[in-house]
């Protein structure tokens, strides 16, 4: 599976805005880029990028609605979460 069809399905198991893929995704590729996949799952990557997603479309989702979602343990996406510090000062 690659990474969009992964984020579309979560996007689906979420019931978000379908622009969110394209937005995820964007986020997922600079992510990728940066190297943040080094330390972090590519699953849990994708979880943080959805999620700030919703933080910037005001978006009410709580991390254990991700956990439940994609099988990811919300500390795996805190942590990704964490390193992926650019993408709050970003918005696409």
């Amino acid at each position: 599976m690659t990474p969009e069809e992964y984020i579309q399905e979560l996007v689906n198991r979420l019931q978000l805005p379908p622009d969110s893929v394209l937005y995820a995704k964007k986020f997922f590729d600079k992510a990728l880029t940066d190297g943040i996949n080094r330390d972090h799952s590519k699953a849990a990557i994708a979880c943080a990028c959805l999620y700030i997603y919703c933080q910037h479309h005001n978006i009410s989702k709580v991390l254990y609605e991700f956990e439940s979602a994609s099988f990811i343990e919300s500390e795996s996406i805190v942590s990704a979460l964490g390193d992926m510090q650019f993408a709050v000062k970003e918005k696409f």
